[in-house]
């Protein structure tokens, strides 16, 4: 898990060819976003349950805190033949995802809702936050036949 000040630190490194992602500027106001992919390592017979509480209850809880999920569910490759799944979210800058984070997960909606169902289920998770341009949210996410 990143601590915060490790998000501390990584917000205010800089990425050559960009603004400073620590600075006044926005990736909203460039033209681009904050995606945060996460991997989940699920405990053996768990990843459907998870994926159902996570795409059935924490989606929509998510949204009820500004926090865009652009997609989640089942990895298709489980690497080392571990259960996995993963969660792909987006905001407007790294300020955004640190406050809407602290929102979601100090509040009682999460405590008390499906947290333990989802936690219960994790064996450990991977986090990554990349800069990108808008449309890699929409490229993203799934399509409805």
């Amino acid at each position: 898990m990143i601590s915060m000040q490790n998000r501390t630190q990584w917000s205010q490194m800089r990425t050559p060819g960009r603004p400073d992602m620590a600075g006044a500027v926005s990736s909203r106001e460039t033209g681009g976003m904050i995606l945060e992919i996460r991997t989940y390592r699920v405990k053996p017979g768990t990843r459907d349950e998870f994926v159902r509480v996570m795409r059935g209850e924490a989606a929509s809880l998510l949204g009820r805190y500004g926090i865009n999920v652009v997609d989640s569910g089942p990895s298709l490759v489980d690497e080392d033949g571990a259960e996995e799944a993963y969660l792909i979210r987006s905001f407007a800058s790294l300020a955004e995802r640190d406050e809407r984070e602290s929102a979601f997960y100090g509040s009682d909606d999460w405590r008390l809702g499906p947290r333990e169902a989802i936690v219960s289920c994790i064996e450990s998770y991977h986090t990554i936050v990349l800069d990108v341009d808008d449309s890699a949210a929409t490229a993203l996410r799934p399509t409805v036949p």
